[in-house]
């Protein structure tokens, strides 16, 4: 875990396929302790060192200035990123996402987490990650209508195609 999104190693940046910024309000609050248990047991017992999950609290000093890049208003918000010390491109899950009914089930957030990151690891450039097909089949996965997705989904620099 590299808590809040801190210094990471050239190394290690360059072995990750995926990179996920996760803020949370703090550790206490539900569901927040259960999001932060999945997003952690996903990201190194599943993927190990092929993707980045920065747990971003209250108490990090580089939580404001990944919140104005990011324009994080409201938690818990991931984030989807295409580098982790200077992302360029990402799509943001915020709460309205995250509270859907379909996320009760842990293994539905998992499951887009790894769609995501699958998608990645098959060579799907954030370009390809914008496209209606893409979130054609998130919708697929998720039982969320396509039209609700895009209203909540924020995906930086996005033309729906």
């Amino acid at each position: 875990m590299i808590e809040g999104g801190g210094k990471v190693s050239r190394e290690i940046r360059d072995q990750a396929k995926s990179n996920w910024f996760c803020f949370f309000s703090n550790m206490r609050n539900e569901p927040n302790p259960t999001l932060i248990k999945e997003i952690l047991f996903w990201a190194y017992i599943d993927h190990g060192k092929d993707t980045l999950a920065h747990i971003i609290l209250p108490q990090n000093p580089r939580r404001d200035f990944w919140r104005r890049h990011f324009s994080v208003d409201a938690f818990p918000t991931i984030v989807l990123s295409d580098d982790a010390e200077y992302p360029d491109n990402y799509i943001i899950f915020p709460p309205s996402f995250l509270y859907q009914e379909v996320f009760k089930d842990p293994n539905k957030l998992i499951a887009v987490l790894d769609f995501y990151h699958d998608k990645i690891v098959d060579g799907y450039t954030f370009d390809n990650l914008k496209k209606k097909k893409v979130l054609e089949e998130l919708s697929e996965l998720t039982k969320i209508a396509l039209k609700q997705l895009k209203d909540v989904l924020s995906i930086s620099a996005a033309v729906l195609k």
